[in-house]
């Protein structure tokens, strides 16, 4: 049985209002990051990964660069924070 949610006009301009076009998600578990990146891809976000801190600043700082920064970045608390501030070193 599929269980399906009925999603409101509202709730699918949600990202629109917000001005949320592009995410990152940082996460070392394969699981949350693949299902994330499906969900927000459904709601027409362009959602990135990084498996680790590292890249995931190299990654927001090469978009910076290019004058298209990540609209939103969402981390794995735990392990890839404190990763992105070492490698950054408050240089994001």
């Amino acid at each position: 049985m599929e269980l399906r949610i009925q999603e409101t006009e509202e709730e699918l301009e949600f990202w629109d209002e917000h001005k949320v076009a592009k995410m990152i998600v940082a996460d070392d578990d394969e699981k949350v990051y693949l299902n994330i990146v499906k969900v927000m891809s459904q709601e027409g976000v362009i959602t990135d990964y990084a498996t680790d801190g590292e890249t995931a600043v190299h990654m927001m700082r090469e978009h910076r660069e290019a004058g298209s920064p990540y609209d939103l970045i969402l981390l794995d608390w735990q392990r890839i924070l404190r990763t992105i501030f070492e490698v950054a070193d408050g240089d994001y």
